[in-house]
């Protein structure tokens, strides 16, 4: 290889995908000239502690339609966190697939940066997340000061753009929608098509309500056992307990869990992780796994593959066993678990 290749990476939940997400996609590549584009993407479940709207791999298909060159997986263990453990696992993988800048959305084109702990915050009991937010941003520009933490430390260049839309905002007055209004919006019965490229009635669709009957019976049948599972601490699985004791729906033990202390995306990634059956202790990440690639993603990978752990066989990948179980539970519902597990085990996609 004669010259160096500029390699740019992205990191994206496409929940669902839309023209946002495609802006930046073409902004991306216009602003760094890059030669490969990598996206790293949650799976089945995402950051927000919920399942994809649709499965990874439609949204998989959909990212390379549109521009990215190869989709790697953020494993599900890893997706299901806080903004901080989220982006460095995103960074990490990035940085092993050798990217040298990450272009990401963002509310001003000022380096978001986070204020020191308010300690006042923590003794009139909000939660730690809250307390390390002094200056108050917005969810979207948190996750930018991490990326900007993580990226420094790989010696990645960072680039903003500026966001097409409020990320929680549920308008669909416009062609670019967020994936929030979106997904409220298909829910209520409302015609999407203007707002993503994804026939979203051409797919099952997914939602976080329909696995309460699975969450509600592990909280129920496994009380002693809770705290052994991901984020189940400071004795919150005793406030699940009487909860799941109390509600017969989602919507209701959401609302009467959520407080200062535990916010509602806390509340949610919690009882995914119940659900999954995480394990507290971590699993090391130490290759990349990818999801899809086209012919210059396939191109670059026969590059890198001598400097970068590449898991070409599902069988090698470390995190195996817990992306069989998401795939069987995030199906589990709605009767598509063996189609999963059989797609989970199955080579990329290549476009």
């Amino acid at each position: 290889m004669n010259t160096k290749l500029h390699i740019t990476g992205i990191v994206v939940e496409y929940n669902p995908l839309h023209y946002g997400h495609i802006h930046h996609i073409l902004e991306t590549r216009k602003i760094t000239q890059c030669d490969v584009l990598i996206a790293v993407m949650s799976p089945h479940f995402v950051q927000r502690g919920e399942p994809a709207i649709v499965d990874k791999w439609i949204r998989t298909e959909a990212a390379l339609k549109h521009g990215v060159d190869l989709v790697i997986e953020l494993p599900t263990y890893y997706a299901l966190q806080s903004a901080e453990h989220f982006a460095k696992s995103a960074l990490d993988l990035l940085h092993m697939a050798q990217v040298d800048s990450i272009v990401y959305g963002s509310e001003t084109l000022e380096k978001p940066e986070l204020g020191a702990i308010d300690k006042d915050a923590l003794k009139a009991g909000h939660a730690y997340a809250y307390a390390k937010n002094s200056q108050h941003l917005k969810s979207n520009q948190i996750l930018g000061a991490y990326y900007e933490k993580f990226a420094s430390n790989h010696n990645i260049k960072t680039h903003r753009i500026l966001r097409t839309i409020d990320y929680h905002d549920l308008s669909m007055n416009h062609k670019i929608a967020s994936a929030s209004g979106i997904r409220h919006a298909y829910f209520k019965g409302i015609n999407t098509q203007n707002n993503t490229p994804l026939i979203l009635d051409a797919h099952s669709i997914y939602k976080l309500e329909d696995y309460y009957p699975l969450i509600r019976y592990q909280i129920l049948t496994e009380q002693a056992q809770l705290n052994q599972y991901l984020l189940v601490d400071e004795g919150i699985e005793n406030h699940f307990i009487k909860l799941a004791l109390k509600h017969d729906n989602l919507d209701d033990f959401i609302k009467d869990a959520t407080s200062k202390r535990y916010t509602q995306s806390k509340i949610q990634r919690t009882l995914c992780h119940i659900l999954l059956k995480h394990p507290r202790n971590p699993i090391n990440i130490e290759g990349i796994r990818v999801l899809g690639m086209n012919k210059t993603g396939q191109a670059y990978l026969n590059q890198i593959k001598k400097e970068t752990k590449i898991y070409t066989q599902f069988k090698d990948y470390p995190f195996k066993d817990l992306e069989l179980k998401a795939a069987f539970i995030y199906g589990l519902p709605y009767k598509k678990e063996d189609a999963l597990l059989q797609r989970e085990m199955q080579p990329p996609i290549i476009i």
